[in-house]
């Protein structure tokens, strides 16, 4: 609730920053609120529309709100890019994962590796990199 009232006074001092509307969406999503989270990434998306990142977030969205048609198109699309983040790529794994597609999601996860120079898993603990890794590691 406080990290929801300090995001909303950010965005209120400043409704053309980029960087609150991912944090508003960001936390929309991690509170299970896929449509709020779309609506916040597709604002910050509107104010940089070339941002892999973004873009990725948005496939998320779409897989999360079960859109598979519209995911799909956007997460291909993504994959072609070599310019995408540790961020942008762990996104697109994720998505991968809610689509069940656990292939893409490996490749993913491979490359947010690499963009990262370290494993994916320990930006993110609770995305599907970490998972996967974390399920290699107890076998």
């Amino acid at each position: 609730l406080r990290a929801e009232k300090l995001i909303q006074g950010a965005l209120s001092l400043d409704p053309g920053s980029v960087a609150v509307r991912r944090a508003l969406g960001d936390l929309r999503w991690a509170q299970g609120r896929c449509y709020e989270a779309m609506g916040a990434y597709s604002g910050a998306l509107a104010l940089a529309p070339d941002d892999g990142e973004l873009q990725a977030r948005v496939a998320l969205a779409f897989a999360g709100m079960g859109r598979r048609d519209q995911a799909e198109p956007l997460l291909a699309q993504l994959a072609g890019r070599d310019d995408l983040t540790a961020g942008a790529w762990q996104a697109m794994a994720d998505a991968h994962t809610l689509l069940a597609q656990p292939q893409a999601a490996a490749a993913c996860c491979r490359r947010a590796g690499s963009a990262n120079q370290q494993p994916a898993s320990a930006a993110t603990p609770n995305s599907a990199c970490s998972k996967a890794r974390q399920r290699l590691i107890a076998r």
